[in-house]
């Protein structure tokens, strides 16, 4: 088998416009990414991220099931 083009996802941070991609897996954290608040219950989101190397702000890869 052959890979003849392979994605290349670009992230950009909404809060300072930083354009980055993701070169090394050390560059991935799995963590607390979000939080759903319903009417009794509360419920924490976990799923993977990226930190804007430039503010610091926390980028979604993408979102546990």
């Amino acid at each position: 088998m052959e890979i003849v083009k392979q994605g290349d996802k670009t992230y950009k941070c909404n809060i300072c416009g930083t354009e980055m991609r993701i070169n090394k897996i050390s560059d991935l954290r799995h963590g607390i990414v979000g939080k759903y608040d319903g009417f009794f219950l509360s419920e924490t989101i976990y799923g993977d991220y990226i930190l804007c190397p430039s503010c610091g702000n926390k980028i979604i890869v993408s979102i546990d099931d």
